[in-house]
């Protein structure tokens, strides 16, 4: 009788322990609320209801970020000849150990978003680059002139259509 009641016990014990994985996503919309979800939102849908005005990208002469200039020489020269013949480069600022450097990566390669990856780790100049603009964490994305300190697919989406 007892071990019928013991096995019994361990059967609902283990029953009710099973374990589900699950991906939790958090984001924020375009007026500021806060989702979470276990399902990735879809950056098509969020970005469908919004008019699409197409304007010409002119490379200015000073690059400025939040109202500091910052010489032409931070950019490599090949970052300015993309700049000056397509609408808007991206260039992020990364490091090896970085979560959220890898997710931007695989959101861009799945979308064909080109884009030009400095680890800040790597080389000095890549440090100093991304000091130079502002950078306190990575991953560091540069979409034309705006700058995004972390990584959200709707904000990149949004930034790459401005």
């Amino acid at each position: 009788m007892q071990t019928t009641i013991m096995q019994l016990i361990v059967l609902i014990c283990l029953t009710l322990s099973t374990t589900v994985n699950a991906e939790v996503y958090r984001w924020v919309d375009e007026t500021g609320t806060v989702h979470f979800s276990d399902a990735m939102p879809n950056v098509n849908e969020a970005l469908a209801n919004e008019q699409l005005e197409i304007t010409p990208y002119i490379l200015p002469q000073l690059n400025v970020i939040k109202g500091q200039e910052i010489a032409s020489d931070v950019l490599d020269e090949e970052e300015q000849t993309h700049e000056a013949n397509t609408m808007k480069s991206v260039v992020m600022y990364s490091a090896s150990w970085c979560g959220v450097c890898l997710k931007a990566k695989e959101y861009m390669r799945a979308r064909s978003i080109p884009y030009t990856e400095h680890d800040i780790e790597a080389s000095e100049r890549n440090l100093e680059r991304f000091k130079a603009l502002g950078g306190r964490g990575v991953p560091l994305i540069m979409v034309g002139q705006q700058r995004m300190s972390g990584f959200n697919p709707v904000r990149l989406e949004r930034l790459l259509r401005q």
